[in-house]
């Protein structure tokens, strides 16, 4: 057992409307509803944008840092270098997306790279926005993994946890998120035509209708970009499949969206994608990173798109323990954060 904050700040990119920061909102969110004095703080290049409205429902006000022995500052990975300027309170680090993090930017390119050549196409995964590349690339020069261990570590996922623990020697608890049901459940309530369509996030591989079209007769591919949350939610609810060759950075917001939204997610055996622990699906729904790595994907999502409703029913068990995401949440933030159980590796799923 380890000491417990009496207040807590956690750093965040205001007005950035993704995964990362809607998970900081619901992370003072869930510590406000269990007790605690909890709060954001907008990172200073930040503090001049305009709130995101689409977060007003959380229970996550602003504070400025008390930087006090009794108090703890939570940075998100990307953001894990400004915790130098606390001299006091105590420091934890949450690791959302941990191959795009600052300490471990380079390696993940490269890997991205490697995998790019391994299946034949183009490099992809950092092109739409090579300034942020630069400016991590730039920061990880200055960054040492030393400056790790001092702190505490929060992971969204075991891959990062099992990463953490291999690259930097160090400890993390789990603490992961969950997904918001609004435009999800909103979406369910109409009904909707599932077409012979796969879906797929351009901006981690626009390649994949390249990749896969000449192996898959007959599929329209439905990029999800330029589309509100209803208009993800529609997509989805409509296509057949989801198909994400990853990289996975920690659990994917996408393929559990999917899912819940009756499109079978197929996934990459890369990142998370690989832990059972963080992306419980069918072994059936998973891609092994090999030189056939086309061919059986787009095997993988022929089988599907021939039963759908079929491998819908195998993924039955994976949209029951993402029903279950908040109250784990919930349950890993009150066991860190209000018990003091830092780097707690109880299993968080039976045996299979």
């Amino acid at each position: 057992m380890q000491r417990v904050y009496e207040r807590i700040f956690v750093l965040y990119p205001r007005g950035q409307r993704t995964g990362g920061p809607e998970a900081l909102h619901q992370l003072v969110d869930s510590l406000r509803r269990q007790g605690a004095d909890a709060s954001l703080v907008p990172l200073e290049s930040t503090r001049h944008a305009p709130r995101v409205d689409a977060y007003e429902h959380y229970d996550a006000p602003e504070a400025a840092i008390v930087d006090h022995p009794e108090s703890l500052v939570i940075a998100p990975e990307s953001a894990v270098h400004r915790l130098s300027a606390v001299n006091r309170a105590g420091t934890a680090c949450w690791w959302l997306s941990i191959d795009y993090s600052v300490p471990f930017y380079s390696r993940q390119e490269y890997a991205d790279r490697a995998f790019a050549r391994r299946i034949g196409v183009a490099h992809r995964a950092w092109e739409p926005n090579r300034l942020a590349s630069t400016y991590r690339h730039l920061l990880a020069r200055t960054f040492r993994r030393s400056e790790l261990r001092p702190m505490h570590h929060l992971a969204q996922s075991e891959y990062a946890r099992s990463f953490l623990r291999i690259e930097a020697d160090v400890d993390a608890a789990l603490v992961s998120d969950y997904i918001p049901r609004a435009s999800i459940d909103a979406e369910l309530s109409t009904a909707t035509e599932r077409r012979r369509a796969v879906a797929f996030n351009p901006k981690k591989a626009s390649w994949v209708p390249d990749l896969l079209g000449p192996h898959l007769a007959d599929v329209e591919w439905i990029p999800l970009t330029g589309m509100t949350p209803e208009g993800v939610a529609h997509a989805l609810h409509s296509s057949a499949a989801y198909f994400d060759p990853g990289f996975h950075p920690g659990r994917d917001r996408m393929p559990r969206e999917a899912a819940l939204l009756g499109a079978v997610s197929v996934l990459a055996r890369r990142g998370a994608g690989a832990f059972w622990a963080d992306t419980p699906l069918p072994w059936q729904h998973k891609v092994a990173v090999t030189d056939a790595f086309a061919a059986d994907a787009a095997a993988a999502l022929e089988t599907v798109l021939a039963a759908p409703a079929q491998a819908a029913a195998e993924q039955a068990p994976y949209r029951r323990w993402i029903d279950g995401d908040r109250e784990r949440f919930d349950g890993e933030v009150a066991g860190v954060l209000l018990d003091g159980r830092w780097a707690d590796d109880t299993p968080i799923l039976p045996a299979r």
